[in-house]
């Protein structure tokens, strides 16, 4: 789209929106992502042009178009159709709408996420989510601090806006209440299996893992729960196809009876765990998925992530069903989405995470140096384009050779705001590893 196609195309939504008697939260929640999208969809070379303004100005226009909203007029002055004024006039709006729709309606907890958050606009349907304290917004300019960016996501510090559908795949909203289980300093703990060697069905064309031999399994699995719970790890994550169902039925149990072990406090660290993945049957057809659980701290299942890009293994692919949604859980201060391995390190055109505006992404994952380079690829786009971090635990496969106890036995990409960008930097030796998560 050209900027005059975007200035005639814009002009015309703003026309209408003023036209169409919008009141309340509902007409308000319409009006605030309208807006947002056309600030979205905006050309880059505007954006980057006109994108900073005074702060003290700004603030007295949103002042102005907060009081003709309470009247409900939706309509944006204009001295000219120019696409500065346009491209300012819309910021305004947005940060008004946003604060004012905050006001009416607050951060109440849903009933149905995927419901009461769903909003309709004119080009189709977007998730628009209450947001609490916690929001990363762009950093000021150190050479102009008085300005502010005019960036559509910093222009929403209460809401968050999602896609219904992205890339292809639609997006899942799942709502748990965690403050007390996720104070702000907790960090994230990432867990490995020693000795892990993969049983695999390969008639030459395609492949399922069938089994995984592991020197006491159920007893390592045990061992990183109570690691994690110890070191007060809000989340734990075990790699990608090193949790067989009965391992996970171990994980589930251990965690049920977790009031005979856990003795730090607060009880529930960690609140959240990714019990890895492995093959399993997902349609009555028999089908296999790479399917990732995750769990809460009570070993309650909160979700299932079916891997969405199957791997292919020097022309013979998992021989998987691909997953057909994103899940994001929200919690009052967090957006978190999920994913395994090529989910999140792929990088042709039409990827997920590189256009998925969470706070964080946690990612089991199996592979060597360079499935490593897709993660920390990804992880810079999210944090140029969202300040989202990531949170990567890899399994070492191949291993290492020659095998032994000097070799590293995975990866771990921590949630940074300037992730390495060597793989070797990522390495790791210690089956139980503790990062901060802010």
């Amino acid at each position: 789209m050209t900027e005059e196609e975007w200035r005639s195309s814009a002009w015309r939504t703003v026309d209408d929106l003023a036209k169409e008697g919008l009141s309340g939260p509902g007409g308000h929640a319409r009006a605030l992502v309208t807006v947002a999208m056309l600030l979205k969809s905006c050309p880059l070379t505007i954006s980057r042009r006109y994108g900073y303004a005074d702060a003290g100005f700004f603030e007295l226009q949103v002042l102005a178009a907060n009081a003709r909203l309470m009247d409900d007029d939706h309509a944006i002055p204009r001295a000219d159709e120019a696409v500065e004024t346009l491209f300012v006039a819309l910021s305004v709006q947005l940060n008004a709408l946003d604060a004012l729709h905050h006001e009416l309606e607050g951060d109440l907890a849903p009933a149905e996420p995927n419901e009461d958050w769903r909003v309709a606009y004119p080009d189709g349907e977007a998730f628009l989510i209450p947001r609490g304290g916690l929001h990363r917004t762009s950093a000021r300019r150190e050479d102009a601090p008085w300005q502010i960016t005019l960036r559509w996501r910093d222009l929403m510090p209460h809401h968050r806006l999602l896609p219904v559908e992205l890339n292809g795949v639609a997006i899942e909203l799942h709502w748990r209440d965690m403050a007390s289980a996720w104070p702000a300093s907790a960090p994230f703990g990432a867990g490995f299996f020693t000795g892990v060697a993969f049983e695999d069905d390969l008639p030459g064309k395609d492949f399922v893992v069938t089994g995984v031999t592991c020197a006491n399994h159920n007893g390592q699995v045990r061992d990183r729960l109570e690691a994690a719970h110890d070191a007060q790890c809000v989340a734990l994550i075990l790699p990608e196809l090193t949790m067989p169902p009965e391992q996970v039925d171990v994980l589930q149990e251990h965690l049920r009876q977790r009031i005979r072990w856990a003795s730090a406090q607060p009880i529930s660290a960690p609140a959240l765990i990714v019990a890895g993945s492995w093959h399993v049957p997902v349609d009555e057809a028999g089908r296999m998925g790479n399917v990732a659980p995750v769990f809460d701290a009570y070993g309650e299942p909160i979700l299932h992530h079916t891997k969405l890009l199957a791997y292919n293994a020097g022309g013979a692919p998992e021989r998987i069903v691909a997953g057909d949604r994103l899940h994001v859980l929200v919690t009052e201060d967090r957006l978190i989405g999920f994913g395994v391995c090529l989910d999140f390190c792929e990088r042709l055109e039409g990827a997920y995470f590189p256009e998925f505006d969470i706070d964080y992404a946690l990612v089991t994952s199996c592979g060597e140096d360079k499935t490593m380079l897709g993660h920390i690829a990804t992880a810079r786009d999210m944090i140029t384009r969202f300040r989202s971090r990531a949170f990567v635990v890899q399994h070492r496969y191949p291993p290492f050779t020659p095998p032994g106890a000097t070799q590293p036995i995975g990866y771990v990409l921590p949630p940074r705001d300037d992730p390495s960008a060597d793989p070797n930097n990522t390495r790791v030796h210690d089956v139980f590893s503790v990062h901060p998560s802010d």
